[in-house]
């Protein structure tokens, strides 16, 4: 969708870092986003990674009844997927709504893209 909408490789480049950054970390792989403040909490439903972590991590740990517990004290013993979901911040009846979500964004990212190219294809080839 980038490539599309910008008229140089360059340009779409510069805007894709502090989106895919952004996204990035909304997304609960690399921070806990349960710990975030309320003023910024909202960008996490603006990542497209959010939706399909959630949806990975719901489809994997809902199955997982136990989980032995390591003899060091100091971690956390988390005894089965419910409880990995729920430290997370995961939900299980959210994964129809991720899915949707996801698909919505598929579509629209498209969309846009589809505009770009077609916006641009007026003023000159652009294949």
């Amino acid at each position: 969708m980038l490539s599309a909408v910008f008229e140089s490789p360059a340009m779409a480049t510069v805007a894709a870092v502090p989106i895919d950054l952004i996204s990035l970390i909304m997304a609960g792989i690399f921070y806990n986003v349960r710990v975030l403040p309320a003023s910024v909490i909202w960008l996490k439903y603006l990542s497209q990674f959010y939706y399909s972590n959630e949806a990975l991590a719901v489809v994997h740990w809902q199955k997982v009844d136990y989980i032995r517990c390591p003899n060091n004290t100091n971690l956390p013993c988390l005894e089965n997927g419910q409880q990995v979901l729920d430290e997370y911040g995961f939900n299980t009846e959210n994964l129809w709504r991720d899915l949707i979500t996801l698909a919505v964004f598929y579509i629209t990212l498209h969309f846009v893209g589809f505009l770009g190219v077609w916006r641009r294809s007026k003023k000159r080839a652009v294949y």
